[in-house]
């Protein structure tokens, strides 16, 4: 048996060689897998476009999204405002104490509770949730007009008053508590409206 001896400068290079094709390897893995990886949670402080985002949106500023793909929930903090246009939120949307939402064409997969908003005017326009709807104890003036909802709506002790038109409601509807009452016509609701 022959006995070949390798310098060790060949030795190792071929060690990096080998090892930088195993992380290549790996790395085209990942980039077959669809499942989308939880980037951890993104802070919105002026906008988003049409973009993906892979994780929770947290606003505490003004934040705009326009074409958005967010793979998480939003959710809004004292201070924060939103505008959405023509964006999908897969998670839910959370408000608490937060300035105004004003959401347009958009489309919001799971639950939606807007608590506690201070702002002078809050808009649900042209939208589809599909999740349960709960606008609860705002000061913000609430105009719900045109949206599908594929779930309950509660509407519930609300002081800034709430405008209520042109929506398909596939299940229930509640209002209680609010003052001044709700306003509104032609909505068609599939459950019990109260």
């Amino acid at each position: 048996m022959a006995n070949h001896r390798w310098p060790l400068p060949v030795v190792l290079a071929a060690l990096a060689l080998l090892s930088a094709g195993a992380g290549a390897q790996d790395d085209d893995d990942d980039d077959d897998d669809d499942e989308p990886k939880d980037r951890g949670a993104l802070t919105c402080s002026t906008g988003l476009g049409d973009v993906q985002v892979r994780g929770d949106l947290r606003i505490a500023t003004p934040c705009q999204l326009s074409g958005t793909d967010v793979r998480g929930d939003v959710i809004l903090f004292e201070g924060g405002s939103l505008t959405a246009r023509n964006a999908r939120i897969r998670g839910t949307l959370e408000a608490n104490r937060a300035d105004f939402v004003d959401i347009e064409r958009s489309r919001v997969d799971g639950t939606v509770h807007l608590q506690g908003l201070v702002g002078d005017e809050s808009r649900i326009e042209r939208s589809d949730l599909r999740g349960t709807t709960a606008i609860t104890a705002n000061r913000s003036r609430f105009v719900i007009l045109n949206n599908e909802f594929r779930r309950t709506v509660r509407v519930v002790a609300n002081t800034g008053g709430v405008s209520i038109s042109g929506n398909f409601i596939d299940r229930d509807l509640d209002c209680l508590q609010n003052q001044p009452p709700p306003v509104g016509v032609a909505n068609r609701v599939d459950g019990g409206a109260r």
